[in-house]
């Protein structure tokens, strides 16, 4: 996925959801590349697991005007 992000309008986060099959299961994390404006960042993710709007994984990560690989 990608794009743009923007806090006008109240807005500020950008989401999706799709459906995953066939892991591989030695796989072992996910990779984002991102840049911003040097504040902190949350990545939620959710799983069939955690299907409650307040049940999720989190990471938080400062992102800088740079491209960064996290």
């Amino acid at each position: 996925m990608t794009g743009n992000v923007s806090t006008e309008n109240n807005g500020g986060f950008i989401q999706f959801a799709t459906r995953v099959d066939n892991i591989d299961k030695g796989l072992q994390g996910i990779k984002i590349k991102v840049r911003g404006n040097n504040e902190d960042y949350e990545l939620h993710l959710r799983t069939k697991f955690t299907p409650a709007p307040w049940q999720y994984y989190s990471s938080k990560f400062k992102v800088t005007k740079e491209w960064t690989r996290y």
